[in-house]
């Protein structure tokens, strides 16, 4: 099966995309680059996979696959690959984790230590969104704590500069203590403390879990879905997330899904969306066609240079793919509407789907559900895309009403 995959196909790759290539031989694109990887059974138990070779195109496909069999003769032989690797690699530096004596005078803050712990650690983290989450934790949530000494920091005072937003922002306030933990772990392991004052069950039980929500989060009239998204329009200017999920609401598209959209998935011209097996629930391809509404939004974020591998709704400070739950913010914090979930719109389309009489099978396709049982999908070879998009039109123009009324130029009196 991987046998048949050819250059032009792992060029053309995207990220996310995972290509069998030969025996344990699999391509993978990703946003950094395109890496080769052997997955293949330890001769002392269990399943592996590790990196071999060079990037692609250093190494390419025939290469890999030569390189794919060399190690996999090792395997047969009862070697490691993984172990054989480790060995044949040079003497590597070792960074010494432990932090230099203090100098008298110099600054023992939590900020001092903080940044020292995380310029350590960027030998051994992939990437900045570890290091990045964490300082960000200790300078925003643990702000007040941040020019104390380490050593006169206590669990009293843990508790007071998270106690604010362990209700409101739960989520947010667990992680926020759980980097803090990080960073005293090391410092107690250095011996620079002696009891460490982040005690996460401790704080638990004298904060309380996250409030139980009563109810769940309800999907909207789709009467009222007009109403929403007139909000949407009036926060572009102020939330650069109102876009993205202006564009779920009328594609009824998951989150995930816009989140990892790609302008090489996009085709302007058609004014389709093609988005790839890697980012859908249920891993295929899926085909979305684009209302002159949704193209609008694309017209707005797009950029004058494009280039197929960039995100169409990146993440507006750091230019990575935005967070799991932005989206989900967007909508409570910014907007306002709290009883309600990204979910919850894909649920109001498909409501209004059914009360306007489309076919289940064109609404269930759109909204990328499996229609039917196993003997019908075999059956079934379309996914109703010219239908569809006349469905994804009228949802368009009903999802718009309220903002066209507001906004249609007044018509002049006549004299």
């Amino acid at each position: 099966m991987g046998t048949s995959v050819t250059d032009k196909q792992l060029e053309a790759a995207l990220p996310g995309a995972r290509l069998l290539c030969g025996p344990n031989l699999y391509f993978c694109a990703g946003a950094r680059g395109k890496t080769w990887r052997l997955r293949f059974s330890r001769p002392t138990g269990g399943v592996t996979e590790i990196s071999i070779g060079e990037p692609y195109p250093e190494m390419d496909l025939k290469a890999a696959r030569a390189e794919a069999k060399r190690l996999m003769s090792l395997v047969a032989g009862g070697i490691d690959p993984s172990e054989s690797k480790r060995q044949a690699k040079p003497p590597s530096v070792v960074v010494d984790t432990t932090p230099a004596p203090p100098v008298e005078g110099q600054a023992q803050t939590l900020k001092a230590f903080t940044t020292e712990y995380l310029a350590l650690k960027k030998h051994e983290w992939k990437g900045s969104s570890r290091r990045d989450a964490i300082e960000r934790s200790v300078r925003s949530y643990f702000a007040d704590l941040n020019d104390i000494p380490i050593d006169q920091i206590t669990f009293e005072m843990v508790r007071a500069a998270i106690k604010p937003v362990w209700g409101t922002k739960h989520q947010a306030a667990v992680a926020a203590v759980g980097h803090l933990r990080q960073v005293f772990d090391w410092l107690e392991a250095c011996e620079y403390v002696e009891i460490n004052p982040v005690k996460i069950k401790k704080l638990t039980a004298q904060l309380g879990k996250r409030p139980i929500e009563t109810g769940h989060y309800d999907s909207m009239p789709w009467e009222k879905v007009p109403e929403l998204y007139y909000v949407m329009r009036r926060a572009f200017d102020r939330s650069a997330l109102a876009k993205p999920l202006a564009f779920c609401l009328l594609t009824a598209a998951r989150g995930a899904e816009v989140r990892g959209m790609t302008w090489g998935m996009v085709s302007m011209d058609k004014a389709l969306w093609t988005c790839p097996p890697a980012l859908m629930k249920g891993a295929k391809e899926h085909r979305v066609p684009l209302s002159t509404a949704a193209m609008e939004i694309l017209s707005m974020v797009r950029p004058k240079q494009v280039k197929a591998d960039m995100l169409v709704f990146p993440s507006p400070t750091t230019g990575k793919m935005l967070a799991g739950g932005s989206l989900f913010q967007c909508l409570h914090e910014v907007l306002g509407y709290r009883q309600m979930s990204v979910h919850g719109m894909r649920s109001s389309f498909r409501v209004w789907a059914a009360v306007k009489g489309y076919p289940d099978n064109h609404a269930e396709t759109a909204i990328a559900h499996s229609v039917g049982n196993a003997v019908t999908r075999a059956y079934l070879r379309t996914d109703f895309l010219d239908e569809r998009a006349l469905m994804m039109q009228a949802w368009a123009d009903h999802v718009l009403a309220m903002w066209r009324i507001a906004t249609k130029p007044p018509v002049e009196e006549m004299a």
